[in-house]
């Protein structure tokens, strides 16, 4: 990808010859990997939280603002967070103003569902809370209904978030998750040895046999568990119903066992295998 980079940049010639030298420079020392995989996470985790990676990222920033709509930058916006699809949305009413005009125009009660999977599931739950406590400023009338549905994703925030949250909605949230998806196991940390849920100390050893271990996801929860551990990350407890996945016996390389617990085994588990293929739902991620 750092090669790319380069590569991207130097056809506009928008980077400047320091930020070309830095990029030149890392992309070097990331040749000398480690043989230990062990070794490779924490070279990696160091690597990223250094001062020179921020200091690049930032320049990168820079770079991208002044390149406008270049369509070679595009692989450096989307590196860096700002994937061009945003430069492609047309302005419009912002969302408390479209619920507005919705909730006045809709006879009777207006149901507004927030849903989504994945990252989207935190982003869900966030969102429903900020609609179901600003309802007043776009329901003039209080006949909306905030529900929220979140699927497969992490935890949204903190322990105070999930009791405001869980206060808030009780029986009107449901949250889905797989207990062999590592993705709803982010960002929770055991706070005890029989503390049941899911927890970041139990992603590195999710799967048994046939999926191939790989040592050094222990090594990378450590690293995770020390700097999330402070922010108390937890999980919304209100109406959760958990799906007991099953190991795909041909995904047999880690991540592809990751992907199929993830993606296939919602629809699965919630018997929709019938009347949805997994591959159209989730082909385009």
């Amino acid at each position: 990808p750092l090669a790319a980079t380069g590569d991207a940049a130097a056809m506009v010639g928008s980077l400047t010859p320091l930020l070309r030298t830095r990029l030149r420079r890392l992309e070097r020392e990331m040749r000398r990997i480690p043989a230990s995989p062990a070794k490779r996470v924490e070279r990696a985790a160091r690597r990223w939280h250094s001062g020179a990676s921020r200091r690049i990222i930032r320049e990168v920033d820079q770079v991208i603002s002044l390149a406008g709509d270049d369509l070679h930058m595009d692989l450096l916006r989307l590196l860096t967070g700002t994937a061009r699809l945003r430069s492609l949305l047309t302005p419009g009413p912002d969302l408390a103003s479209f619920l507005t005009s919705q909730s006045v125009g809709t006879p009777g009660l207006a149901e507004v569902v927030v849903t989504g999977h994945s990252k989207g599931g935190a982003l869900a739950q966030a969102v429903a809370l900020w609609l179901a406590e600003t309802r007043p400023s776009w329901d003039p009338t209080g006949s909306a209904r905030v529900r929220c549905f979140s699927y497969a994703g992490p935890t949204p925030g903190n322990g105070a978030f999930a009791d405001r949250f869980d206060g808030t909605f009780g029986k009107d949230a449901l949250r889905v998750a797989n207990r062999l998806d590592v993705v709803p196991h982010a960002w929770a940390i055991r706070p005890g040895p029989r503390a049941r849920g899911l927890f970041v100390d139990d992603a590195p050893t999710l799967y048994g046999a046939p999926v191939r271990r790989i040592e050094a996801l222990e090594t990378l929860a450590e690293v995770v568990r020390d700097h999330v551990e402070p922010i108390g990350y937890r999980h919304t407890r209100a109406n959760v119903h958990l799906l007991d996945g099953e190991i795909d016996p041909d995904a047999t390389l880690w991540t592809s066992q990751v992907s199929y617990q993830h993606c296939d085994e919602y629809i699965v588990r919630l018997g929709l295998a019938g009347v949805v293929d997994p591959m159209w739902v989730f082909g385009g991620i």
